[in-house]
């Protein structure tokens, strides 16, 4: 039976760009959806210099409105594996994405193959109409269903880029039968290697890994097995030897599979190697570069969030912006939904995209929208229960900080996945608890010395699980100027029922010293009609 998805240049996923280090590139994005505007995120790419490169709607640039086009310059500074998907959660879940792949001097293409793993819903995220948001109903491996065939030469070395392109929270627990995994990169950026029969990727991360085809010539099952909401669901692709018969029976082994409660352990995104030596998570890993010891930090700020029910809205619980009518005219998250509604909030407060975007057009944003990790905004003061705010962490350039994200844990049970945009940063440091925890009972550990870092080798990422009940500690030089979003992005999937996930934005340095955008950069924002003018006669 056909189903129906969003396209680039008529394919899902999209072409799998390859380039050079060192090399410049431009895509123009035509949009040709007829009623959805859209823009495109280069994950894991730093866009240096170059904030307004960055994809995010109303953050870094205008939506592109359809009918209408966008060309996007992008300059990788580092080599490694990445990947682009629209900025809309659930465009990226109906089709909208593709590899990106970064070359350095001595990597053979030959002997590489690209594995981009997601799932399909059982219905169109984009189309969404229901109260119920549909589930997943299967996993992809490069926009296939089944019967994708990794072909090798016996006695040959293959470098596979893991490319977890997910939309829902659907980690990925992958092995290849009889072969073992030597992990040499996350999310473009060198480690120590570890070898193991399995590797587990989370929404947004990327591993590189090496096989080594050294096994008698057959077919060896490939298997992609889903966790969290795609638990139900599994893949099984080929890795097939040069000469073996594709009618040939598949190789499997029974070693080393997990059971149930060793899933529920990966699943919260670390200390894989509790489960076995041979489980690898990106958590686990240490950076193949040394950091220094010595290395002073000049701010600590730690982000609580969790999922927040709420059993009623009233009015007094808004903004005036929603009392003129009646509830059913509040935004769709606050009003679908009968019974509790269970909103994804950073410290207590959900995330407003402002009208037009804050980097180019600054001035179109009233102060009285913003909110700091700290203090709630103005238009918040009356509605203490519930906030919807630009939420903004101001940083200074050129320092060393430490962002501390903490999980609570009191909503749920389930680990969050965050992305940074603009930076990689390391992880020092990370744990979790048997019951909730707050902010205040994590900085008091913290001040007690009683939280522990690794500063010698921590391992540099883009994308991170924190898990529950738990936190992770991130450190980051601040060399990159402008609005830099982070996000949980599968608790932004459903917008009109979850609200708009959990997201805040680090703006890193001033206005006059941000990347100014070009001189034809497209302008959005509130139409404000002409004021009456009284004409004297």
């Amino acid at each position: 039976m056909g189903r129906s998805l969003l396209t680039i240049n008529g394919k899902s996923p999209g072409p799998a760009i390859q380039i050079c280090l060192g090399d410049t590139i431009e895509v123009l994005v035509y949009n040709k959806l007829g009623s959805h505007e859209l823009t495109f995120h280069w994950h894991g790419i730093r866009q240096k210099d170059s904030n307004y490169m960055d994809g995010v709607p109303m953050i870094t640039q205008c939506p592109i409105l359809p009918f209408s086009g966008f060309r996007y310059k992008i300059h990788p500074d580092s080599a490694g594996t990445y990947f682009y998907h629209a900025h809309s959660v659930s465009q990226q879940g109906d089709g909208v994405y593709g590899s990106l792949t970064v070359r350095g001097p001595r990597d053979d293409p030959s002997l590489e193959r690209i594995l981009l793993l997601s799932s399909r819903p059982s219905s169109p995220l984009t189309r969404q109409s229901r109260l119920y948001p549909p589930t997943p109903d299967g996993l992809l491996v490069n926009g296939q269903a089944r019967e994708v065939i990794v072909r090798v030469k016996h006695g040959l070395r293959y470098l596979l880029r893991l490319i977890n392109a997910n939309a829902p929270n659907c980690p990925i627990l992958l092995s290849v039968h009889g072969h073992s995994l030597q992990v040499l990169a996350a999310d473009g950026n060198p480690v120590q290697s570890m070898t193991g029969t399995h590797v587990i990727l989370f929404p947004g991360e990327r591993l590189d890994c090496t096989l080594t085809a050294e096994q008698a010539i057959g077919k060896y099952a490939l298997d992609v097995q889903g966790l969290q909401d795609c638990r139900n669901w599994s893949h099984e692709a080929h890795v097939v030897y040069e000469d073996a018969e594709l009618a040939s029976y598949t190789i499997r082994s029974t070693v080393d599979r997990l059971d149930e409660r060793e899933l529920e352990i990966a699943e919260n995104g670390h200390y894989c190697h509790r489960l076995s030596k041979n489980v690898i998570c990106s958590s686990d890993l240490k950076s193949a570069e040394r950091s220094g010891s010595e290395e002073q930090v000049d701010e600590t700020i730690y982000v609580p969030f969790d999922t927040n029910a709420f059993s009623f809205f009233t009015d007094e619980m808004t903004d005036t912006s929603y009392n003129f009518y009646a509830w059913r005219y509040y935004p769709a998250y606050l009003s679908l939904t009968k019974g509790v509604i269970k909103i994804p909030q950073i410290n207590g407060m959900s995330f407003k995209y402002p009208s037009s975007p804050i980097l180019s057009q600054p001035e179109s944003t009233p102060k009285k929208l913003i909110c700091s990790m700290e203090e709630r905004s103005s238009e918040c003061a009356e509605t203490p229960l519930f906030c919807e705010c630009v939420q903004l962490m101001e940083v200074a350039p050129r320092k060393t900080i430490e962002i501390v994200l903490i999980d609570e844990g009191f909503g749920g049970n389930t680990s969050h996945t965050f992305h940074v945009h603009g930076y990689n940063a390391k992880l020092t440091g990370r744990g979790s608890f048997e019951k909730p925890i707050s902010k205040d009972k994590i900085v008091s550990l913290d001040r007690d010395g009683k939280i522990q870092r690794n500063v010698k080798n921590p391992v540099r990422k883009d994308t991170f699980t924190v898990p529950n009940k738990g936190y992770i500690i991130l450190r980051l030089y601040t060399d990159n100027l402008g609005y830099w979003l982070w996000e949980a992005r599968s608790t932004a999937m459903y917008p009109q029922l979850l609200g708009p996930g959990m997201q805040f934005l680090m703006k890193v340095g001033l206005d006059r010293n941000l990347p100014l955008v070009p001189i034809d950069f497209p302008r959005c924002g509130n139409n404000k009609g002409m004021d009456l003018i009284f004409e004297p006669s």
